[in-house]
Formats: structure tokens, sequence, C-alpha cells
């Protein structure tokens, strides 16, 4: 099957709103009809995320999503501008490695004279050696270079180049018998390789058979006259519409009152002004023409059939489409009798010359006049129009492509496809070293989004030509340590052992996070049947799988032809985004210990599909136990086993222990742990024992003990408490339960997946800030125990008896099982589970002064992945939007959503993400919304940017609508404490965290202030009540009263309404009356980001004095944090996500605040420790936090929920 590639970006530029973009279109779909089923590629350009959703539905009957390819390419590559010169061919050798690497048998590329004024980027034969074949519409500015070229010798550069090119496809399809002679006598192109396929009209365009009601009301809509002269298409000169208007004007008056002159396309505005201007200098009345401007297909089929003629007076076409769309629907046509307009229009008494408005005024004379003559045209036109169709022209177009093509081998096996991968990618790095520099580029910035896209390029090719089909015995390959007791030594061994007991044939390669290692030869010595596996992991090329286990992990290098990572484990919220970027990077899939691992790695950016597999807890019960190895036990012995690392909970069991019993009850603590840098149990227990002599029985192991002596020890215990902040899986949980124990552990995490509230009893918590020893983690949550309530459980356990774990634990947490599993992900794999995108709709409100619509829009423009924006609609729409936007919902009004709901479903979304606040919904529509959204099947993501309930409002609380939150795929926070907020509501397994974002710093003023300077102060926001800046007024006045030099800058735009501006003159008249008008100036207009950022980053302090609010986190403080300033906050919970990165004030009063700002600005000047602390955390926090990181965190979030979503089956 031949492999057709065909390029669309003129379907996404402003060329899709022309005659170009029409073609290309209609074209392509009409290939993708009658071409072999699955043969018809698409190429898009990732810089137009917007047109992607709607391309892909339109050609979602025609062509599988798989074979839509994005590209990722450069933005600001515009080869009109010297900055974007550089960008534009380097962008063009990433457009012809994807090529190269994705290997059609031919391209085509139906419009190739884009990019002078945008992101476009088309070329041939760069880099590519695939055959193309390109369209030839015209050479109309080679033609008519005194009007095109020799005046703009920038763009005569850009055409030029252009045509040098062009001349190098491999064939050529002209539109017309025109532009096949142009091609072949101005560029002395070949004739054997150039074919005419002409164009078509779409069906769409016929006659509507309108009734005088309907044409009535039409013409009422255009605000057109009874009858009228129409024309559709560019404004630009060679379209001569000066001429046709000075035509219009030489018409008897008699004709020219009872018909209008209406012009329809994309006008410029200058176009528009210079029209105006010739319509006076005829004597033309504004009433006597119609400027429309675009109108939509639909419209335009309208306007066909309303008009008394269309005409058609261009000067140069290559084909002229509009003649045959107005035949079509049964206009009467007249038209220039140059170029290919008589081709198409086929009736020489329609023509006239386009040079003489004599001649156009009499042809439109005796069509406005004479019935018969206007009859005849329209009857002759249908005639005409039947000899085109898009069918026949697809059927010329495709066989020269199949023509065309040389059979293109993607790769034979997956090596010799990663080797051709990797020679593609070594001849785009050559060739981009060969690109001279030009005007300061290539930059630092270049390189890295080069970098970056040739990463994301070489994933969705690998990911698209990488087999799946797996032998029935699978040689399989573990990476990682294997060789100690280390817990994931020990799993990674007794997966390998499973994997050969379940059929397939296993090695072991001794590897860590930083690399390879040499496996322990005593080891090796002492276990033969593991050195056996090992010794099979020097043929690395045989292995069909290779999956990692390690720490940290490290998958970006992995170049198998499945490649995963195994039976992985995580603790708390917190994964690095720089992990996930790994494994989607290098990995095809994950297998993972829990479902609580499953989630965190999602809510991380992790897209390929991850399962839940388990850890197997067999191995146990070939242990035997050391019946010598003997303890002092009590009445009742608790067990704890564990590193006793923060996140082990040690420290909240000793104190439970000491309240629940006394030094005389008959209880015993057995802590079995080991000397660590992070383990202080000893100290611990010393404190509690200095504070109550009364502290009951407590025995600390440090010793190392064989597995034989740790069963023993199990053995003689009665309970093992875990009361653990996380876990990924909890072994020594599940060995407890099968040797006999009780078990007390905390309610969340990894062990949830086997302790119930039937076999287990488990602890309450809330969420807490994971504190662990890494300091690189982003924003992570574990639940801290509930103290009280394990002191409860505690004392209960002393009545409480195991139950038989064997049940709940075996046979499906065997290794045996967990192997099979294993296999089964591995099976599972396919290019629709690596590849599916979601057709993603974004709720939010948009393009006003809003915080969530400015947060909407920042996250869009990095989101990279296309959406459909599902927008509020004011009173006064808005006109010429982008084609994804969709005005569908009433903000704070009672709106049952159905416009919302039949824009899911015209748009067919996979996956709706809805910002969410209080005032934005009325709440019994919200959750009936919610409910249809997912018994449709849609996957729906919640922001919640607040979890405070208005105490004023008893209908707006969340507890009303927690069972369609409930449904949703995902409902993420800002905070920790609205994660124990939901989960007061009993909303918790599908909560996740995801920070506001921060704006990139700008350069701004980095010099230090001069020591006896006054202190520069900012704040920024709007300015609303409870944002404190009446109080920040307040506290200028105590500043300037204690002699405190500063000036203050409050950059705080009015926000529409009456509320904003009354605080605004109220400060006003604070400051005239505390004689502040030379320390504080209001900069209250909504000023663009790059000029507020200005503002601020020359300031030392930026403030935010909010008082009380119930708002979860703060959109305005990230952009004092993106200023790279101190950033002082007052103590309040809507800054807990940024604590640490902020200078937290003494409390909201203005007292307070005057007060925090002067001690803040003197550890500032003077360099103290702890200040510098904070700014240096800050610079930490604007890394993690930056818009472009979470960005690319949350289409990997989105793109995780919705592929995990694709196969629901369960591996039991």
């Amino acid at each position: 099957m031949t492999r057709i590639l065909i390029d669309l970006q003129a379907c996404q530029n402003e060329s899709r709103f022309r005659g170009l973009g029409r073609y290309v279109k209609n074209m392509a779909r009409e290939i993708a009809k009658i071409a072999a089923p699955g043969s018809v590629h698409l190429l898009l350009n990732s810089r137009f995320g917007h047109t992607i959703l709607p391309l892909r539905q339109y050609f979602s009957d025609f062509v599988p999503d798989a074979n839509i390819h994005v590209v990722e390419l450069l933005d600001q590559a515009d080869d009109r501008s010297e900055r974007g010169r550089w960008r534009n061919d380097a962008s063009a050798l990433l457009r012809e490695a994807y090529i190269e690497m994705l290997a059609p048998d031919v391209v085509f590329m139906p419009s190739f004279f884009e990019g002078f004024i945008d992101d476009v980027v088309l070329s041939v034969h760069r880099l590519s050696r695939v055959p193309v074949v390109a369209t030839v519409h015209d050479l109309i500015p080679l033609i008519l270079e005194e009007r095109y070229l020799k005046p703009d010798q920038n763009y005569s550069r850009f055409y030029r180049g252009k045509l040098a090119e062009f001349v190098g496809a491999d064939g050529l399809i002209a539109i017309s018998e025109q532009s096949f002679k142009e091609a072949v006598e101005l560029l002395h192109y070949p004739a054997e390789k150039a074919v005419n396929a002409s164009e078509g009209a779409e069906p769409e365009f016929r006659p509507l058979g309108l009734s005088d009601e309907q044409k009535a009301a039409a013409r009422a809509r255009f605000g057109v006259g009874d009858q009228f002269i129409f024309y559709t298409g560019g404004a630009d000169s060679r379209k001569n519409l000066d001429r046709l208007m000075a035509a219009f004007a030489r018409l008897p008056q008699a004709l020219r009152r009872e018909h209008q002159l209406v012009l329809a396309g994309s006008i410029s505005p200058g176009e528009r002004q210079h029209l105006l201007e010739k319509a006076d200098a005829v004597g033309l009345d504004r009433s006597e023409y119609k400027l429309l401007g675009f109108v939509s297909d639909a419209d335009l089929v309208e306007l066909y059939n309303l008009c008394e003629v269309f005409v058609f007076p261009s000067l140069h076409e290559g084909f002229g489409l509009p003649c045959l769309e107005a035949m079509q629907c049964g206009a009467a046509v007249i038209g220039s009798n140059v170029s290919s307009i008589p081709e198409v229009m086929g009736n020489d008494d329609a023509m006239f010359d386009p040079h003489s408005v004599d001649d156009m005024a009499r042809l439109l004379d005796r069509v406005l006049t004479d019935d018969a003559f206007r009859a005849a045209l329209v009857a002759k036109g249908a005639v005409q129009a039947a000899k085109f169709s898009w069918s026949k022209s697809a059927e010329i177009a495709l066989a020269t492509l199949l023509e065309t093509a040389q059979p293109n081998e993607p790769g034979s096996d997956w090596t010799a496809t990663r080797l051709r991968l990797d020679a593609v990618e070594q001849q785009l790095i050559a060739a981009l070293k060969t690109l001279p520099g030009q005007f300061g580029h290539p930059s630092a910035s270049d390189l890295a989004q080069i970098a970056q896209a040739m990463a994301i390029n070489r994933v969705r090719v690998a990911n698209l030509l990488r087999s799946y089909d797996l032998p029935e015995v699978i040689d399989w390959r573990i990476e990682g340590p294997f060789d100690s007791s280390y817990s994931l030594a020990l799993v990674n061994r007794e997966l390998a052992l499973g994997l050969e007991q379940t059929g397939a044939r296993a090695a072991l390669h001794a590897s860590e996070g930083p690399g390879d290692y040499e496996a322990d030869k005593g080891f090796l010595k002492a276990n033969p049947q593991i050195a056996a596996l090992h010794a099979r992991s020097s043929d690395s090329a045989a292995a069909q799988v290779v999956s990692r286990n390690m720490y940290p992990p490290r998958a970006v290098d992995m170049d198998s032809q499945i490649n995963g990572l195994s039976c992985y484990a995580w603790e708390e919220t917190g994964f690095p985004f720089a992990y996930a970027e790994g494994i989607n990077e290098g990995a095809q899939f994950v297998t993972v210990t829990a479902e609580h691992v499953k989630k965190v790695l999602i809510d991380a950016g992790v897209s390929v599909p991850v399962t839940v597999v388990g850890n197997g807890v067999d191995h146990w019960l070939a242990v035997e136990a050391d019946k010598s190895y003997r303890v002092e036990t009590a009445g009742h012995t608790f067990l704890h086993v564990s590193s006793c690392f923060p996140r082990k909970g040690a420290d909240v069991l000793l104190k439970s222990y000491g309240a629940a019993f006394r030094k005389d009850d008959d209880v015993l603590l057995v802590i079995k742990t080991f000397a660590n840098p992070h383990n202080t149990i000893e100290q611990q227990l010393a404190a509690l024992r200095a504070t109550n002599p009364d502290f009951p029985a407590v025995t600390i192991i440090m010793d190392d003990l064989s597995d034989g002596a740790l069963k023993a020890l199990y053995e003689q215990c009665d309970t093992l408490v875990a009361p653990s902040r996380a876990e990924g899986f909890g072994l020594p949980i599940a060995e407890a339960m099968l040797s006999g124990l009780h078990v007390i552990t905390t309610g969340w995490s990894g062990q949830m997946d086997f302790c119930t509230p039937e076999n287990s009893a488990l602890i309450d918590f809330t969420f807490a800030s994971a504190s662990t020893h890494e300091a690189s983690k982003p924003l992570s949550a574990w639940a801290e125990p509930d103290g009280e309530h394990l002191t409860q459980l505690l004392r209960e356990a002393l009545e409480r008896k195991a139950g038989d774990a064997t049940k709940t634990l075996l046979p499906r947490w065997s290794w045996a099982e967990v192997a099979r599993r294993n296999q089964q992900a591995a099976r599972a794999l396919s290019v629709e589970a690596l590849t599916a995108e979601p057709r993603l709709g974004w709720v939010s409100t948009y393009r006003k002064r809003c915080g969530i619509a400015t947060y909407s829009e920042h996250l869009l423009d990095v989101l990279g992945m296309p959406a459909i924006i599902l927008a509020d609609a004011p009173d006064d729409l808005p006109t010429g939007e982008p084609e994804n936007i969709v005005r569908c919902w009433r903000e704070g009004k009672v709106d049952d959503f159905s416009n919302l709901l039949a824009a899911v479903k015209r748009h067919q979304l996979d996956m709706v993400v809805i910002q969410f606040n209080y005032g934005f919904f009325d709440f019994a529509a919200f959750g009936k919304l919610l409910h249809s959204l997912c018994d449709a099947g849609t996957r729906v993501v919640v922001t919640m940017h607040a979890t405070i309930d208005p105490a004023h409002d008893p209908d707006r609380k969340l507890a009303h609508i927690a069972d369609a939150l409930a449904r949703c795929d995902r409902l993420l926070v800002h905070s920790i404490t609205d994660l124990n907020r939901l989960k007061a509501l009993g909303l918790v397994d599908n909560v996740g965290l995801f920070p506001h974002g921060v704006l990139a710093s700008p350069a701004g003023n980095t010099s230090r202030p001069v020591a006896h300077a006054p202190v520069h102060l900012a704040s920024y926001g709007f300015f609303l009540p409870n944002k404190g800046l009446i109080e920040l007024v307040e506290a200028a006045r105590l500043l300037k009263a204690e002699n405190f030099a500063f000036k203050l800058d409050m950059v705080n735009a009015a926000f529409p309404a009456e509320v904003s501006q009354k605080l605004i003159e109220q400060a006003r008249g604070l400051i005239d009356r505390y004689g502040l008008g030379s320390e504080v100036k209001l900069h209250t207009d909504f000023l663009p980001d790059a000029e507020s950022l200005r503002l601020l980053s020359q300031a030392e302090i930026v403030v935010y004095p909010y008082q009380s609010t119930g708002e979860s986190a703060s959109g305005a403080v990230r952009y004092g944090l993106a200023a790279g300033k101190a950033v002082a906050v007052t103590p309040l919970p809507i800054f807990d996500d940024v604590a640490g990165s902020v200078f937290a004030l003494p409390g909201i009063s203005p007292a307070d605040i005057a007060t925090g700002l002067k001690q803040l600005s003197r550890d500032l000047r003077a360099n103290a420790a702890e200040s510098q602390a904070v700014l240096e955390r800050a610079q930490q926090w604007r890394d993690v936090h930056a818009y472009p990181v979470l960005g690319r965190k949350l289409a990997g979030t989105l793109r995780g929920i919705f592929r995990n979503s694709l196969d629901k089956e369960t591996m039991h």
C-alpha cells in the first residue's frame, strides 16, 4: 500500500479563509475518500494548535487519528522578519526530518507558497529524499512582478527563493490549463511531470429553492437590498474591484436605484479604506454598496442564491473557484476574459474585458435588463459546472501521486528502524550546523527549542513505527539493582523469577539511576539461579522488552523495541516532572505497585499507559522462620518495621503509644529499624521518656536480621503498626499479614490496594506538606496520621484478632501473577495507546478581565494540545474570534448548559477541562452538567479555584454537588488545604494538586538599590475588596509618619464593577488627605502582562496585603514572584502554596503591614541569611512553577487520563 502524506498547513494559517485553503481541504478529503483505506496521512503544524481539532473532526470519517501527524516546529519563524528567518530555515529542516523519519512513499504539498508572514514552513528536498508533488495554483507575482515583486524587495527575495525550490518537486499538479501552461513556459518545468487536475466546488454549493419569505429574511440578515450584484474574493489590486465600482457607477441611475453592489471576502482595514475612497471618487452613495467582509460557507451559498448576478472582474487567476461555486448555485455569472476564467466559465457571451470599465458596465447592464440573457447564463452555467468536481480532480491527483511515489520501507524490524531514525537525527543535526547565522540567531533559546522539538518528533514517530507484536515467549530484560537486600533489588529478582515461571525468558542487568554497575560477585556466587539470569543480560539486543526499576528512574536513554518501568513504586504526591518527561520520552509503558502510584504518576504528567500490577508477597511464604531468634515480648506486642524516615510515621507512633498506655500495662512496642542519617528514633524516644516517666515499654532493634530472623520476629508479635505518611505498596505490611499479625495502618496510599476496613484498622488522616529529605521535589502532600485515632486503635488492638490474610493477598499478590500482569501490560500496547490524543474542550471565562480567564490563556498558550475553548457568552458577544472559541454558557446566571453540551457533542469532544469558581455557575445546573458529561463517557477534569463555601449563599455549597464531583476523572486543586476541604466531603481518590503558574521573569532591573535610597514597593492585582489595598495606603501613611523613605507603585487595575471604582476613588481620597502624592502612584489601567511585570521588576518588594478571601490560591502573587523580587504577603491560607518562597508579614492590619515592610527592607539590604534563603527558594519555586513546565505537565496528565481510559479492563 502506497503511503501518501498530505501537508495541510494551508488549512491552518490565514489561507484557510481563502480559496487556497478551500482547495487544500477539499482535495485532501477527496483523495482520502478514494485512496486505499489507511493509506492517506495528514501533516499539521504544531504552531497552529487552535486549528488542529477542527481539522481532525473534518477528516474523521476518512483518515484515522493515528494517520494525522502533528510535527513540532518553531514559533516566530516567519520569513518576512529578520528575527524569524533563521528559525524558518531550522523549522523547515525539522519538518523534513519528521517526514524522513515517518518514511511515506510520497508527499503532497497542495499549497507551497506559504510562510512569508507566519510560522508555516514548506520546502523541497533540503533533507528528505521522499518524492514531492506540489500544486501550482498560479504564478501571478512573477507575471505581475511590477505590481508584486519590484515594490517589495523582501517579498521578492522570499518568492523567488520559493520558485527556485518549487521547480525541484518531483511532480506538479496544476489547477487549470492556464496554470499548467505558466509552469511549463515560465518555469521551464518538464511537461511530462505535470498534470492538470482542475478544481471543483463542494456539493453544499447548490440552488436552495428559497421561498420569498426566506429570501426576505436572509437579505435582512445580511443587510442587503432586494436585488444586488455580488462579488466574493480578495480585495488586492489584482482583483480589479476599482474598475468594478467604476463600472457599477456608470450604470443608468434607474438600475443603480434598484440594485446594490455587495462585496464579500477577507478585506483588510487598508483595503476597506481604499474601497471606501474609490466609491466616493466614482460618485457612489454609501447606500449603493455594501462591504460584508468575510462570510461563512453557509452564508456564501445563500448570497450566491440571492444575487441577480455574480461578477468576477479579476485581472489574473489560477482557476477562479468563485465562478464555479456561483454557477453551481444557479447564479448568472459574468467574468473577465483573461487567464483561467474563460476556461472555468466556458461561455464567451459571459466574458468582458477587465481593463475596460465600459465593457464591464455594458455586460452588467445587459444581464440586469435582459431576462432571457440572464436565464441563458444560468442554464449554460449549470451545464458547465457539472464538468467540474472534486472527485474528478482527486482521481487525477491520486494517479499522479501513485505514479510519483517510491516505496519507502520504514524498517524491517525495530533495530533497523531505530538505526534509521538515529541516522535521520544525525542528518538533521549536521544540516542545522550548516545554517548560517542570521541577525543574532541561533540563540541559546533557539537551540533549546530545537532540541525539545527533536525529542518530541522522535518520540511521536518512533511510537508510530515500533512493532507492538510480541512473540509467545518474550525475551524480557530487567535493568536495576538485584544483588542486595535493597527492596528494589528484591522486587527485580522476584519479578525476573516470576517471568520465568510464566513463560517468558528473563534477564537481569545491574544498573542504577546514575548508570550501570558491575553486579556483586559474592551475591552471584551465592545465588546461582539469579547468576544465570544475569548471564543472559550480556546480549542486550535479544530483548524485545526492557524494563527498569531503579532510583532515580532513568528512562530517557531506553531504545529497545518495547521499553518501560516495572513494578514501580512512589509514595507522596510530588513526583518530579523531569522524571515524568523522561518516562514519556523513553518508555512505552509503566507498571506500578498500586492504584495510588498510578494516580501520582499521571498527576505528575506521565502520559504513557500505566498499569497496576502490584507486588508479589509469596516470597515470604518460602522464608523459614529462625526459631532460634527470640525477643522479649509482652501480653500484647506491637511491631513497627521501617527505616524510620519521616515518611514512616514512627514519630506519630511513639506519641500515640505513649498516650494509649502506661509503663505497667502489659504491652511492648518493638521497633525494627537500622541506623541512617534520617533516623532519629532513639532521640525521639529519649525525649518522650524524659517528659513522661510513665512511658510504656519500647524495644528498638538496630541489628541487621536475616529473612528467617525477621520472620521469627513477626511471628512473636501480635500487631503491626505502620502509621506511614505514604507508601508505594507496603511490603512489610503484607508480610505481617501473612505472618498472622493484626495490622494498623494509615488509610491512604499504596497499602490501600490490599488493606481494607475488614482486614485492617485504618488510621484517619489529614493531608500535609510532605517534608522529605529531597529538596528538589515539587509541591507534595502526604497523609498526616491522626494521633488521637491511632491511640484509640492501639487500645482496640488488644481485643482484635488478625484475619486470614492468605485469602486477601493470595493468589492475586503472587509473583507469578504480578509477572503475568506485566506481560499483559506489554502485550496490550498499541499505536493508539501511545499516540491517541483527546479531543479537548476547555470551559472557562476567556479574553476578559478575570484572573481565571488570564490563567486559562496562559496555560492554553503552553499546553501543546489543541482545544475547543467553551467560553462564557457575554451580552456583547465578541466578533472575529478564532474558530476554536465557542461562546456557549452564561457566567453567574441560571443556565441549563444545553448550548455547552451541544457544543461538546458537535465537536465530538472526548475530554472537558472545567475552570470552577463559585460565582461562575448555578450549582444545581452545574451538578447536572457534570452528570451529563460523565453519562456520555466524556472524561471530565475540574480545576477548583476555590473550595471555601461562601457564608452568604446557602445554595452554593460543594456538598450539594459532591456526588457529581466524585464522578469526575480529576479534581485539581491549588493547595493542601483544598485537599483537606474536599476530603471532608469524601472526595479523595480523584483529587490532585496542580499549582498556579508563573510567567517567565522579565530582564528587569537587577541592580542593587542604593543603601539610603527610598525603598521601592509595589502591589499588584485587581482593585477589589479584601485585597487590602486601602490598608496598604493606611500602612503607607504610618511609614511616612515614621520618616521611613519609600515609594509605592500600586499596579492594581480597575475591575469592571462599581465596587472597584469606588475603592479606587477612596484610595485617591486617602492619598490626597495623607499627603502621599509624591510617594504613592496608582496604575489602574488594565496593563499587558509585560508592562505589569516591568513595573513590578523595578521594585524591591512586591506586597500583597490581602485581608480575607475564600479563594484557594492567588494568581496575582505569581506576578510578584515572576518579577524576581522579594514578595511580602499577609499571613493567610490563600498564600499557603507559596509559603517558603515569600515573606510573611506579622499580620493584616496597617500597622502590621508597615512594621513587616520596614523589617523586611532592612533584612534584604543587609543580605540577612534567612532573607537570602527565601529568595533562593523563590527562584526554585519559579523554575518548578513556570507556565511552560506546568503546561507540559498538565498535557501529560490529560493524555494520561485519556489514554489510560481507552481500555478499562482490569488486569486480574
